[in-house]
């Protein structure tokens, strides 16, 4: 007598489609795990981008503000010289002057480590850094500024570092 099961019914066919399925099914997450590490790859160059566009306005609005205004280009220019021999007033506006310019330094340093930035962006700040920390009266306003206000003990290393350099010459 003819076996009449239908061959959908058919023990080895059922188990050959089970087999089809797990392997399509297991090329299928492949495909969206590619897919989705690819996106994930974009995004992430999309925010270090925009990371590095965010600290690159804020350091020239920093900047501008310096180089349009002579009252503050004036402090600036005598504060670099000297912290301590500026007057009262001028002091204070040194100081914030100083306390934003570490605050933008801190930030880029930061992420740097966190690697959200690139290296290339981060050796044009640490030239700035290296410039900056070369002048005494910035040398001045940042122990005076880093006894008030809390900075990361890292940062504080690596600015250390920046002023054994301007010191020495390296």
């Amino acid at each position: 007598m003819a076996d009449t099961t239908p061959m959908f019914l058919d023990p080895n066919t059922a188990q050959l489609l089970g087999n089809y399925g797990e392997f399509f099914g297991a090329i299928a997450v492949l495909i969206t795990l590619i897919y989705l590490s690819l996106q994930v790859r974009q995004n992430n160059i999309a925010n270090k981008v925009a990371s590095n566009q965010a600290i690159n306005k804020k350091t020239s609005d920093y900047l501008k503000v310096l180089y349009q205004n002579d009252s503050a280009l004036d402090v600036w220019t005598r504060g670099r010289e000297s912290f301590h021999q500026l007057e009262k007033g001028d002091k204070l506006k040194f100081e914030l002057m100083m306390y934003d310019g570490f605050g933008n330094f801190h930030e880029h340093w930061h992420q740097a480590q966190a690697g959200v930035t690139d290296e290339i962006q981060f050796v044009r700040v640490r030239t700035l850094i290296e410039l900056y920390f070369s002048q005494p009266g910035i040398v001045q306003a940042w122990r005076h500024i880093s006894k008030h206000y809390e900075f990361d003990e890292k940062f504080n290393s690596f600015i250390e570092e920046q002023i054994v350099k301007g010191e020495t010459g390296e």
